[in-house]
């Protein structure tokens, strides 16, 4: 769920890891060449993630 709604936002990107923070959001750390590049915070809305916040 997680790498579809990145593919979906981002084309290229090397990896990403993810926390949960509680069970409506989540924060992804994306990475290129071992480089962090953005993190992503994510919100669950009916049953879907949705990019909340960038940084």
């Amino acid at each position: 769920m997680i790498k579809s709604v990145l593919e979906d936002k981002i084309r290229v990107y090397d990896y990403f890891n993810y926390f949960i923070i509680d069970s409506e959001h989540i924060l992804v750390k994306i990475y290129e060449e071992d480089k962090e590049i953005f993190t992503v915070k994510m919100e669950l809305r009916i049953g879907k993630l949705e990019v909340v916040e960038v940084s």
